[in-house]
């Protein structure tokens, strides 16, 4: 009976320590969760910032392609105008019209 209650406390203590260190264990488990948790929050609203200001970025970028098609659009057609204007089979003036008038009649 003595031997027993022996084994019985030792058993008792061994499983004291045990419960010390799953306690110790679940402690800095939870410790762990939360700087996790942590890290988390923290990356995904820096993640979501990224992916706003990619938004924002997208946008201007593709307003500033319709400029620049609009941009290059308006200049190629004043390209073309001035182009007509220098052309040497177009008349430029008045003056330029008799004479090309009177180039027809000889031909």
């Amino acid at each position: 009976m003595v031997s027993e209650n022996i084994r019985y406390e030792a058993q008792l203590t061994r499983y004291k320590q045990q419960l010390d260190d799953a306690e110790c264990v679940e402690d800095e488990l939870k410790q762990e969760r939360r700087r996790l948790q942590r890290e988390l929050r923290i990356i995904s609203d820096k993640l979501d910032n990224e992916r706003t200001r990619s938004d924002v970025l997208q946008r201007e970028n593709e307003r500033l392609r319709v400029l620049r098609k609009k941009d290059l659009l308006n200049n190629s057609d004043d390209k073309l105008v001035t182009s007509r204007s220098h052309s040497p089979l177009l008349p430029n003036n008045s003056n330029d019209i008799q004479s090309n008038s009177s180039i027809e009649d000889f031909i």
